[in-house]
């Protein structure tokens, strides 16, 4: 059994083995945006122009994942003690940046800042790791 990031580098951009090509935000192959419908299909047919946008909402997508995985597991896995392990590391980032966020800032200039880290947090990933994963 391979998880999906090890799936993914064994077989980078091959159509049903590469798991990071499924249809999601961006789309990879023809025939999964030819099925778009309603506003995706819009964003589909401009995703070359919206990619660094996007990627602004990037930073959000990895922690709504980390999250998840750790509450649901990931693809089927259940190693409870990673999941654990990642648990505790999640819930003591939050429990730490967090507060001191909060605590030094007004709430508006707080909530303002989050949204800025996580913006170029997510712009930065993408720019690091999109011209490593072309094909």
């Amino acid at each position: 059994w391979m998880n999906k990031h090890t799936r993914h580098h064994g077989n980078p951009n091959t159509v049903g083995k590469d798991p990071d090509i499924a249809p999601d935000g961006v789309v990879f192959i023809p025939e999964d945006a030819a099925a778009t419908t309603g506003p995706m299909r819009w964003l589909v047919r401009h995703q070359g122009w919206l990619f660094f946008p996007l990627l602004t909402l990037e930073g959000i997508n990895l922690h709504r994942h980390a999250v998840t995985s750790v509450l649901r597991g990931v693809e089927g896995k259940s190693d409870r003690r990673d999941r654990v392990v990642e648990g505790v590391m999640l819930a003591a980032r939050f429990a730490i940046y967090l507060p001191i966020v909060f605590v030094f800032l007004p709430f508006g200039m707080a909530c303002a800042f989050l949204g800025v880290q996580l913006a170029v947090f997510g712009v930065m990933m993408g720019a690091s790791f999109a011209p490593n994963h072309k094909g």
